[in-house]
């Protein structure tokens, strides 16, 4: 006995008798099964890196997300029964990857890009804003209190770190403001609040702290198929169903036009196309009466989308025509009009893009009423008529590599072709007056053809022209043609 108190054992000499006399530590996979705290929060932790911090780049801004909800909601169900801040966190948690699930669905469809560059959207985005916030306040708030449990000191000031940054963050997004500084800070604050949460969890773990766990029912495999088949499947269905305009056809009565037969004798004398003149309505022929002069112009444009068995392209015919009619000034109504060649090989939103020989910056020309038109199809004997989706000025903001940000506006004609139709085809109109004596008249009209479902968000055919300036991508194409001539007395083409 006086040999052992005597005895001087050195604290490694110590440590080593202990490891000798304890029995070997489990494996690795049986202590997370016995204490799963370090993997369902490392999941945590991971997804919600995921969540917030992407890559614009190969769509891994909307994959890193999804993924990191998964990640989120497999970790928190496994810890949600250890205190109350990690259940609630839980909760809004299922509640903000439902609004994110709809959201991506949107997206799929035209619903989707009716939010763009609108008031909807910012509601929308301050909505996803406070939900991940309440998300990392009771995340936080859940971490403290395990630290506390397991007898460490929980700071405080460093639970609010997160929900703070993210504030910030989501603030600058809000307001859209300019520059690197800011936003380099705030990302770097960002990491190092993720790296000091990772080594709470890690140092937790080595306390052998034990958590309550729920009892999982369902393995993580299995939610996370579901969860991935509902984003597929409805985003299919947003494919399918949900790509195109809803268009009100109804059959052409074939008497229309039995009260301005006079008149559409007059202006095919002048020259007016037939096929254009027969798609008229009765009102825009009407405004035609007393017709001086017809000056017309036909282009063939390519669409370049590719006949399924043929090889050879979509084509389109555009026909401008320009009618002089009787006014106390020059006055004209100018017609653009298309019609298909062949069948489009899709189905999807179409547009045509206006830019008339008057703006805000020009004083010889200037409008002189609305604007007109439909759309019209074939099936058999019978033809189909549609006012266009929407018709009218739209004011917006394009920004683009060789002139900058700039507002403008537009008239642009919205509106989607029919499935099983022949000879689709449609025409838009509107009358202009010569402010300034034997000027040139200019009529640009732009047609947008989607070609493809292949878009994620998708857009429709406006939506595309007025936010890219290449006429081409994968999902889009777009075709230009002129009318433009001398309008004096004697009208001539400018070629």
């Amino acid at each position: 006995m006086s040999n052992c108190r005597n005895e001087n054992i050195s604290d490694k000499e110590l440590e080593a008798l202990f490891e000798e006399s304890a029995p070997n530590m489990p494996p690795e996979d049986i202590s997370l099964k016995v204490n799963p705290w370090k993997k369902s929060m490392y999941r945590v932790l991971s997804g919600a890196i995921m969540s917030t911090v992407t890559l614009n780049y190969l769509c891994m801004n909307y994959i890193l997300p999804v993924a990191g909800f998964v990640l989120m909601l497999l970790g928190l169900r496994v810890l949600r029964r250890e205190n109350k801040w990690f259940r609630r966190c839980f909760a809004v948690l299922i509640v903000e990857t439902a609004y994110i699930w709809i959201l991506y669905i949107l997206n799929t469809s035209l619903f989707g890009s009716m939010l763009v560059n609108s008031e909807i959207l910012i509601v929308l985005y301050i909505f996803s804003s406070l939900l991940r916030i309440i998300v990392y306040i009771f995340l936080s708030l859940g971490l403290a209190s395990v630290q506390k449990n397991a007898g460490k000191p929980a700071n405080f000031l460093r639970t609010a770190c997160l929900p703070v940054c993210y504030a910030v963050i989501s603030a600058y997004g809000l307001l859209q403001l300019s520059g690197f500084i800011i936003p380099g800070i705030l990302l770097i604050m960002y990491i190092l609040i993720f790296w000091g949460m990772y080594k709470t969890v890690k140092n937790l773990n080595i306390t052998g702290y034990s958590i309550k766990t729920a009892v999982i029912k369902v393995s993580d495999g299995f939610i996370a198929i579901i969860l991935s088949l509902v984003l597929i499947f409805g985003g299919a269905c947003g494919y399918l169903f949900c790509g195109g305009y809803p268009m009100d056809w109804s059959p052409v009565n074939a008497d229309e036009d039995a009260e301005v037969e006079t008149i559409k004798s007059q202006l095919a004398k002048l020259g007016f196309p037939e096929y254009v003149l027969n798609d008229l309505t009765p009102e825009d022929i009407s405004a035609c009466e007393g017709a001086l002069q017809v000056v017309s112009d036909v282009i063939y444009e390519s669409i370049g989308s590719g006949l399924l068995e043929t090889g050879e392209d979509d084509e389109l015919m555009l026909t401008g025509v320009g009618v002089q009619v009787p006014g106390e000034n020059m006055s004209w109504i100018v017609f653009h009009h298309f019609l298909w060649t062949t069948d489009p090989q899709f189905y999807g939103t179409e547009s045509i893009q206006l830019w008339p020989p008057y703006d805000s910056s020009s004083d010889v020309w200037s409008p002189a009423g609305e604007v007109t038109g439909r759309v019209l199809f074939d099936r058999g004997a019978d033809t189909f008529a549609a006012n266009y989706y929407s018709l009218g000025p739209q004011i917006y903001t394009s920004d683009n590599a060789v002139f900058g940000e700039q507002t403008a506006m537009d008239i642009f004609a919205e509106f989607s072709l029919p499935k099983n139709g022949e000879n689709c085809r449609g025409y838009v109109a509107y009358p202009v007056y010569q402010t300034i004596s034997n000027s040139i008249l200019s009529s640009w009209a732009n047609y947008t053809h989607q070609k493809s479902w292949a878009q994620y968000p998708v857009m429709s055919a406006t939506q595309r022209r007025i936010t890219e300036f290449s006429n081409s991508d994968a999902a889009f194409t777009t075709v230009q043609s002129a009318l433009q001539f001398d309008a004096k007395k004697e009208a001539e083409l400018l070629r």
